[in-house]
């Protein structure tokens, strides 16, 4: 397995793996001035929140998180806005600007970026399985600090590593019916 650098993720953009995609490393914000980066940058693709958030907001009254029995409305709440601010240990739902295509032949592999790790935001986002597609991306955040945190739309929260396998995938997630195919927005956890 290899890490794809910039001129193969062009190809890849070319064909259709990224949309929107910015072909360079953008970091001033028109708005906000300097900010972390976003878009291409020399072994991956730095991805941006659109404006929307989910953010667990709920009381802890003795309801219990359960995968297996998830009512989303019992836990958060979403705010229409271009910034929001995460409680000491609070957890954000965001999702990309950018829209994935994987091809069967690769997968992505989400790190988060320095910026923000040094001031506790922990960001997570699943693998980006060969055959994923038409998708943007649930991105959830973490804020591992006891101070509030404060996260920014259109700006750079975490990068998208892509490993070439060494071989196509015979069944894509595509291809087996993956439960977050095509999602849109906030998308919940799904059995």
């Amino acid at each position: 397995m290899t890490v794809a650098c910039d001129k193969t993720i062009k190809r890849l953009i070319a064909a259709g793996m990224i949309t929107p995609a910015v072909l360079e490393s953008v970091s001033t914000h028109p708005r906000l001035g300097k900010i972390p980066s976003y878009g291409l940058s020399s072994a991956g693709y730095d991805v941006r929140l659109q404006k929307g958030f989910k953010l667990f907001t709920r009381p802890n009254d003795g309801r219990i998180i359960d995968v297996l029995d998830f009512n989303e409305d019992d836990h958060c709440e979403y705010f229409d806005v271009e910034e929001i601010v995460i409680p000491p240990g609070g957890l954000l739902l965001g999702v990309t600007v950018e829209t994935f295509n994987i091809p069967k032949g690769y997968i992505g592999i989400c790190v988060g970026k320095s910026t923000w790790a040094r001031v506790g935001a922990i960001v997570n986002v699943t693998p980006l399985e060969p055959g994923w597609g038409n998708g943007e991306l649930v991105v959830e955040i973490t804020n591992g600090t006891n101070q509030p945190l404060k996260i920014y739309s259109g700006v750079g929260i975490a990068q998208i590593v892509f490993h070439a396998l060494d071989e196509e995938a015979d069944v894509g997630y595509g291809d087996r019916a993956g439960k977050y195919q095509g999602q849109k927005g906030i998308t919940p956890s799904r059995l």
